[in-house]
């Protein structure tokens, strides 16, 4: 291959690569102007913009050794401009649904695989829902002697308690404010009785 017929598939390439960025273009509008917010476009836009340079940087690299001619970035910007002036209009709506169609089948393939899972699975949801509330059984039949038993038991020995020992600890109280008090009246405060 001599030199003329080189350049002119490096520039056929090249416009072939504007076309590709034009056709990735589309692409990124079906799939990410579908989320909502604010935070979630944006890095799609990064994101976008990174992976059309990393495009752009291979494709010039096997045209031309990423080698930066004005041709071939002429032509490059030249097949992007055709591609998003006719190319677009036309085929933007038909990838779109086509798209959007093959994303509702993906959804639907794994509804269905859910389902099928599911029901593979739904034997062990049973046991496990039989063993919750085997548990849940034993747990009550281990409260109904608390309730039966340990609480009138508890009430018993508190009442017990503050008979055996709450009259005592009344006595001393009453004693100890009582001496208080008699202490508090012989005290000269005006005198110079030292305590």
């Amino acid at each position: 291959m001599d030199r003329a017929e080189l350049q002119a598939v490096q520039l056929a390439l090249a416009f072939g690569l504007g076309l590709g960025l034009g056709f990735f273009y589309d692409f990124y509008r079906v799939w990410f102007r579908q989320l909502k917010g604010r935070l979630w476009p944006a890095l799609g836009d990064i994101a976008w913009w990174l992976a059309a340079l990393g495009v752009a940087f291979a494709g010039l690299y096997h045209i031309n050794g990423a080698q930066l001619r004005l041709p071939v970035l002429l032509l490059t910007a030249a097949g992007v401009c055709l591609y998003l002036g006719f190319f677009s209009p036309v085929l933007f709506p038909l990838l779109r649904r086509l798209l959007l169609g093959l994303w509702r089948l993906l959804r639907w393939l794994l509804g269905c695989f859910a389902r099928a899972v599911a029901l593979l699975l739904s034997p062990l949801v049973w046991l496990v829902e039989l063993a919750f509330r085997l548990l849940w059984l034993l747990q009550r039949l281990l409260i109904l002697p608390y309730r039966w038993l340990l609480r009138p038991a508890g009430r018993l020995l508190c009442r017990l308690f503050n008979a055996l020992l709450a009259r005592p600890w009344q006595k001393l109280r009453t004693y100890l404010r009582k001496a208080f008090k008699k202490r508090i009246k012989k005290v000269d405060f005006e005198g110079g009785n030292d305590i």
